[in-house]
């Protein structure tokens, strides 16, 4: 698990319902798990089912229920979610292209430690919607 993520998004996210929301619950239940705090699985339990749209996500943000997303890997692929993304919401640099510890699928060398605590697999990109 990376710490220094998970003590962001907990030092940002004190007022919004979520913690962030991810494509499935295999790359969030180990950060229900650290802090106990609710993670919004965005395609279920493996990621591909239709759980919200981007609709929903941004009702939302706008609602001040969530303010974080992670996005992409192996996990992602619904592509209004990926547009309203990339429209609507601003990349986290320092917490970008981290693994998420799903199934592993080497890149190279030196990839961050990523959500799971696993080693390299396709990155993530976390987003931050306001």
């Amino acid at each position: 698990m990376n710490e220094d993520l998970l003590a962001y998004l907990e030092a940002n996210t004190q007022d919004v319902e979520y913690l962030l929301a991810v494509p499935s619950s295999q790359q969030g239940s180990s950060l229900v798990i650290a802090t106990g705090r609710p993670v919004l699985y965005m395609g279920g339990f493996g990621g591909q089912d239709a759980v919200v749209t981007a609709g929903d996500l941004s009702a939302m943000v706008a609602n001040g229920e969530l303010r974080y997303v992670m996005y992409g890997g192996d996990r992602g692929g619904k592509q209004d979610i990926a547009n309203w993304l990339s429209a609507s919401c601003s990349v986290v640099q320092e917490f970008s292209q981290l693994s998420t510890g799903g199934p592993q699928m080497p890149q190279g060398e030196n990839q961050p430690q990523g959500l799971g605590g696993g080693g390299p697999d396709q990155g993530t990109t976390l987003y931050l919607c306001r």
